[in-house]
This record gives C-alpha cells, structure tokens and sequence, in this order.
C-alpha cells in the first residue's frame, strides 16, 4: 500500500488553501463548497479509517477557521451574506453545531452574523411567497 494521499484530499487542501488566501467572497464559497463535494465523494467512498479521519479533520478544521473569520465579515452585501450563511447553515451544519457547542464565543460570533442580513432575508422571502 502506497502513503500517497488521495486526489480528492491533496485538491480539497489545495481548494482549501486559495480559499484562505481570497479575497472575492463569492469565489471564496465556491472553493470551500468544491472542497467539500471533494471530501464528501472521498468519505463517501473511502475504505481507509485513517484518511477517512483526515478528511474529516479537513472539514473541521476548515470549519473552525470560517468560524473564526465572521468577526470580520460584518460589511458583506446580502448575497455574500447569504452564501456563507448557507454554507454554515446546510453544507457544515454538524461541523458548526459540534464546535459552537465546544466554544461558545464562535456560536456567539454565528449568531451575530446570522443577524446582519437575517430580518432583510425574512422579508424577501416573505413578499415572495405572498405573491405566489
């Protein structure tokens, strides 16, 4: 058996990487998202325990740092807004719910971002749905 790290986990790093390193928020979702389709076709196939932890440790640690990056984040536009919130809201939920629960500054940080867009959000989709 080889040590070599599989396709999917050296791309999701690489992916994982740019996105530390970007500064566009929309292309920074997309490159942690294409990360984590990279990671959930790997953990979806893997026969490996210990890669298999790795991948995860990837989604995690990735994760946290998101986390740790929405202090920062309080002047994205609603669209911005509404990509990480869906990345941290669907995509990530277990990973965000088990550290938030772990640290209850970074919940305190979700929340107040969560609360930026949050009323404007309802809103639209509220007028939406009254004109279907």
């Amino acid at each position: 058996m080889t040590n070599r790290e599989p396709s999917e986990i050296s791309e999701a790093r690489k992916l994982l990487r740019e996105f530390e390193r970007n500064e566009h928020h929309s292309e920074r979702v997309s490159q942690f998202e294409e990360a984590l389709d990279l990671l959930e076709s790997y953990l979806s196939e893997q026969d490996n325990p210990e890669l298999g932890r790795v991948a995860s440790n990837l989604r995690r640690t990735y994760t946290r740092k998101l986390l740790e990056q929405l202090h920062t984040l309080h002047t994205l536009d609603i669209d911005d807004w509404g990509s990480y919130s869906m990345l941290l809201l669907t995509k990530l939920h277990k990973e965000v719910d088990a550290i938030c629960a772990e640290e209850k500054t970074l919940e305190k940080e979700l929340n107040a971002f969560i609360a930026i867009w949050a009323n404007e959000a309802i809103e639209l989709l509220q007028k939406h749905l009254v004109k279907t």
